[in-house]
């Protein structure tokens, strides 16, 4: 016996088993990468400045692609050496979204296939997920502004202040990036909403349908009400 699947359930549960998948993979290098800033806060050479410039890429002066580039790579570099040296929380905080991130990879799949066979458990599971995720990125965020943005933003101005724009310019994306990312968590807001819809509901509370897809025997007593008088009562009588 299962119950009929509704659409909306359908669309969440697919939803959540790709975006699972896709998280998991993403998450799973990220844990990786927050392992290896263990290893560069262990390792950490004396920063130094580089040189002012000279050649191509200076002020005035046609710069090449491959340079601008390397000017934003060193700028992530940078910053991850200001925020290691300035935020000693930082590579756990990493590590830790990292590692929530994958759980709640596991817990969307799990949701999403539960979803496929009208599981109530995996329609309230998949409802657990958006509000923790909501609560866990708007964290993230915080953190974020609180403590990683000052950092960045200074950072940005000692770039300025030995003359390199570029690499202030490669700052932008780490700088604001996260506040974008806010609007990922439009998605676990969606799948709430369509899961705690009254006809989302009703459909989980249905009684359910047959494999072979055959109405309910209890349906029979309608056949005995409509042809009551006629063959039906001659041959029950029997």
């Amino acid at each position: 016996m299962r119950k009929k699947l509704h659409p909306a359930v359908l669309t969440v549960g697919i939803l959540q088993v790709l975006f699972g998948v896709l998280v998991l993979a993403c998450d799973g290098f990220g844990v990786v990468n927050a392992g290896g800033l263990f290893l560069i806060n262990a390792a950490q050479p004396p920063a130094t400045k580089p040189p002012a410039q000279s050649g191509p890429g200076a002020k005035g002066q046609p710069q090449d692609p491959g340079a601008a580039f390397g000017k934003g790579l060193a700028a992530g570099l940078e910053a991850n050496q200001a925020m290691l040296q300035n935020a000693p929380s930082y590579k756990y905080v990493e590590l830790a979204k990292n590692v929530f991130g994958l759980l709640l990879a596991v817990v969307m799949i799990t949701s999403g296939i539960g979803l496929f066979f009208m599981q109530s458990w995996a329609r309230w599971l998949a409802v657990g997920y958006g509000v923790v995720s909501i609560l866990g990125r708007c964290t993230c965020v915080g953190y974020h502004a609180g403590v990683i943005l000052p950092i960045l933003l200074d950072l940005g101005q000692e770039f300025v202040r030995r003359g390199d724009a570029d690499m202030e310019s490669g700052l932008w994306g780490i700088k604001y990036g996260p506040f974008f990312g806010l609007l990922l968590g439009l998605y676990p807001l969606l799948v709430i909403i369509l899961l705690l819809l009254p006809q989302v509901g009703r459909a989980f509370r249905a009684a359910p349908v047959p494999e072979d897809g055959f109405a309910d025997y209890r349906d029979r007593d309608d056949y005995r009400d409509r042809f009551r008088g006629g063959d039906y009562d001659r041959y029950a009588e029997r």
